[in-house]
């Protein structure tokens, strides 16, 4: 186990490296326009996130939730 307290969060977006940051914000704006239709979920997952330290979290599913209702 790792040695700090638990953190729950939400990932949204992975950045190697912080200089990375300008660019998807820069994308970001440039299509600040953008919509999609509406939409229903009809279930979510639970994911675990491993780290290796040396790149990107691997991350697989560990349960399914169908949205029943």
């Amino acid at each position: 186990p790792a040695p700090r307290a638990y953190t729950p969060h939400v990932t949204i977006c992975y950045l190697p490296r912080r200089q990375f940051l300008d660019s998807v914000l820069a994308f970001q704006q440039s299509r600040n326009l953008f919509t999609v239709p509406s939409w229903t979920a009809d279930r979510f997952y639970l994911y675990a996130s491993r780290t290796n330290g040396a790149g990107p979290s691997r991350y697989s599913i560990e349960a399914e939730y169908p949205l029943v209702g």
